[in-house]
């Protein structure tokens, strides 16, 4: 009899143990929550992981494996988003839940987002003018890349060649979608131009050195197959810049857009450094949009930063923030 009761006792030890552990963690993890809120963290900027707690399990599979961490935590038995922010939206949560209670959304009810109303084809309401990648609601790199090669194959089933124009197409972007819509157009042997206002991996490019970006294969047009399991921002941007250098692929990088005007079947895109026409346009120019600068002497230099990309480089030091 002893033993039984002995045995109940460690049994009920063991329970008020694990609940109060659980107990713990959730006003952690609320605790978080709160500093997120505070700190501007927690609304999400792009694509990010949305919960069902109506079917989520608790497993906290997500969790393991989201690579950037503290994006999800477990709160009352039920995942939630916590630095919602900082989600780079390679959905590697969305892929390890075991009962698929994670969808990957873009935009909130705070923070909401219009995305255009484009066709199967990605084609907008304006004949000739294709939108792929985050700007179209695609924010996984895998997907974006895929929508890149896809936008650029039916731009080109649809294109009007000949004519007095300087370019078949006129690419604006050079991020996960921009690249993969350039390759696929040399590919097909199409004159193109392709502007970035920044440099090659565009919003990429602004994540910190070591973050892990994608979590999936993906293949990339004339390149082929990409067979990383986990790719870190470096890999990535060296990768593109050694299939972009491998195949004589140009992209105009630090040029900016200004207008996209129509005239008839002609498209005139003007930039700061001139004016080009083309028979169609692709928009792969991501969401995060264009730095308001100040219009002073100095402000190209290489210690201006429009992105805050390594923190630790300027620990310490003497700094000015503008904004």
């Amino acid at each position: 009899m002893g033993g039984y009761f002995f045995a109940l006792l460690l049994i009920i030890i063991t329970v008020a143990l694990y609940l109060r552990g659980k107990k713990k963690t959730t006003k952690e993890n609320i605790q978080m929550i709160e500093e997120a809120k505070n700190l501007g963290l927690y609304e999400p900027v792009s694509l990010h992981p949305y919960v069902n707690e109506n079917v989520c399990i608790g497993s906290g599979a997500c969790i393991e494996a989201c690579p950037e961490k503290n994006i999800l935590a477990i709160v009352n038995g039920r995942a939630t988003t916590v630095n919602a922010s900082r989600c780079v939206g390679h959905g590697a949560c969305f892929h390890a839940c075991p009962v698929q209670a994670i969808a990957l959304y873009i935009g909130t009810e705070k923070r909401g987002v219009d995305l255009p109303h484009v066709s199967q084809e990605f084609e907008t309401n304006v004949p000739g003018l294709f939108i792929a990648g985050e700007l179209g609601g695609m924010g996984l790199i895998k997907n974006a890349v895929e929508q890149g090669k896809q936008a650029a194959s039916y731009m080109a089933s649809k294109l009007k060649k000949g004519g007095n124009n300087d370019f078949d197409v006129i690419i604006i972007g050079a991020g996960p979608a921009g690249i993969s819509a350039t390759l696929r157009c040399a590919e097909l042997g199409l004159k193109y131009k392709t502007v970035e206002q920044d440099t090659i991996g565009g919003t990429v490019y602004s994540f910190p050195r070591s973050k892990i970006v994608m979590t999936a294969p993906m293949e990339l047009p004339i390149h082929g197959k990409v067979k990383f399991v986990e790719t870190s921002k470096d890999q990535l941007i060296s990768l593109w810049s050694d299939v972009i250098s491998n195949n004589n692929i140009k992209i105009d990088e630090n040029e900016r857009v200004e207008t996209i005007t129509k005239d008839g079947d002609q498209f005139k895109v003007t930039t700061v450094k001139g004016s080009y026409t083309s028979s169609a346009v692709i928009l792969a120019i991501g969401r995060r949009g264009s730095p308001r600068k100040l219009g002073v002497p100095g402000e190209e230099r290489e210690n201006v930063f429009y992105r805050l990309l390594e923190p630790e480089l300027i620990e310490n030091k003497n700094i000015l923030v503008v904004g």
